[in-house]
């Protein structure tokens, strides 16, 4: 004891030194004091996390010792062992997945157009779905046109009258048709009265004073949602060709995507045909991988309408991405297939408006030919049998109106007009 004694003696003094607070280690509270010994945040989520993983491989020790665990371990090494056995056959389940998935999307595509005319004797025949609903489908893009696109007024209105009638009458032909229209109207007229009434500048006037009134109102004279409708719906080509002009990309894509797609998905199936190896999961995968398939394409092409940022990514649908691009083929298309000038020469001579044409015709000629319509004693059942029958012979023959063609197409401007309607931000919603 007491050598004991002596260790701790010489061990221990018998007081501590008291700590003296100075400048360099000033004086610190007990409640600081507690705050320094807390562990830090990130130590008791490290706690927790090993608590919890604790927690888990008690539960897995005792899963594995459970018949269950012991048959699904079994389970799954005679799926594999299935698959490793026949690993050739089973991987023509996402390639047949994958390569039937993108012709059934090409055939759906191809059905979308095609036949154009019905086959088949019904009930049992298929027509393509645009050309069967070629009527609605032509009603809402001339509404469209004629509410969002083309404003016809502004369009005419830059149209030369004086120029235009010129072109049109200054051919031969035109001249010797006004006298062949006179002589069978009036063949009581002497042919020289006939001829020296329509020299070539009284049928110019002739000719735009019915233009310019035509530009004055329009709608009056041409009804253009019932041109695009008629050319739309007499030929359903035409709408299966603006469809596929402008949604041409994304119709690939889903062709594409439906292959990737199913591909991707047929890898999961593959899986399931493993582990449960029954006939009917095939053709129940096979429908999912489908369906699944085409939602996502057409998410991916529709979706989201605008532009959304995700991260440092800005994720916007394929087809509205390219809505310069639509625009641009759009208004092409109708410049090209519904308002170009000889489809407007046939509604304005031939269209159910005619009337206010001849209207128009008949007034010009009571002002112009003042000696021709006194000698046939002014009777305006005949006047309006000329304008008739000279309207109608001008429509006949579209030769006709084809030198005013050109000059036409660059005054209407009806490409640049569309588009610039098309590209106007409060124009996305039509598009």
């Amino acid at each position: 004891p007491g050598a004991f004694t002596t260790k701790r003696a010489t061990r221990r003094p018998a007081a501590w030194p008291r700590f003296q607070p100075t400048a360099a280690a000033p004086a610190v509270s007990l409640g600081e004091q507690r705050r320094r010994r807390r562990p830090p945040a990130w130590a008791a989520v490290a706690l927790v996390l090993m608590a919890f993983a604790a927690r888990a491989g008690a539960a897995a020790a005792w899963l594995a010792a459970t018949p269950a665990r012991a048959a699904a371990a079994a389970y799954g090494a005679a799926a594999f062992s299935r698959f490793a056995a026949s690993w050739p056959l089973y991987c023509t389940i996402p390639l047949t997945a994958g390569v039937f998935n993108a012709l059934t999307n090409k055939l759906a595509v191809t059905m979308m157009f095609e036949p154009v005319r019905y086959r088949g004797r019904r009930p049992f025949g298929w027509q393509g779905i645009v050309p069967k609903a070629a009527r609605r489908m032509g009603g809402d893009v001339a509404d469209l046109l004629m509410r969002e696109l083309l404003d016809v007024e502004a369009m005419v209105s830059r149209v030369d009258a004086d120029h235009l009638a010129a072109l049109l009458v200054d051919a031969p032909e035109v001249v010797e048709l006004g006298v062949a229209a006179c002589r069978k109207t009036f063949p009581s007229a002497p042919e020289g009265l006939v001829r020296a009434t329509l020299t070539a500048p009284r049928l110019r006037r002739v000719a735009a004073a019915p233009i310019r009134a035509v530009q004055a109102n329009v709608t009056r004279a041409v009804d253009v949602r019932r041109l695009c409708v008629d050319r739309l719906c007499d030929d359903p080509r035409q709408l299966c060709d603006l469809f596929r002009r402008c949604g041409k990309p994304e119709l690939d894509a889903v062709v594409t995507l439906g292959g990737w797609g199913g591909l991707l998905l047929g890898v999961l199936q593959m899986g399931a045909w493993a582990l449960y190896p029954r006939a009917w999961t095939l053709a129940l995968g096979g429908a999912f991988v489908g369906f699944a398939t085409d939602w996502a394409a057409l998410k991916i092409l529709f979706s989201p309408v605008e532009p959304r940022k995700i991260g440092p990514l800005t994720v916007q649908g394929l087809f509205l991405r390219r809505q310069a691009e639509v625009s641009a083929d759009f208004a092409d298309f109708v410049a090209a297939e519904l308002v170009a000038p000889e489809h407007l020469w046939r509604a304005l001579l031939t269209g159910p408006r005619r009337a206010a044409v001849v209207d128009h015709v008949v007034a010009a000629l009571r002002a112009e030919l003042p000696g021709l319509v006194a000698s046939a004693g002014d009777v305006p059942a005949q006047l309006a049998e000329l304008a008739d029958r000279g309207l109608a012979e001008l429509a006949a023959d579209p030769a006709l109106t084809r030198p005013t063609e050109a000059y036409l197409a660059r005054a209407l401007d009806v490409e640049t007009l569309s588009l610039i309607h098309i590209s106007e931000p409060t124009r996305q919603e039509a598009i």
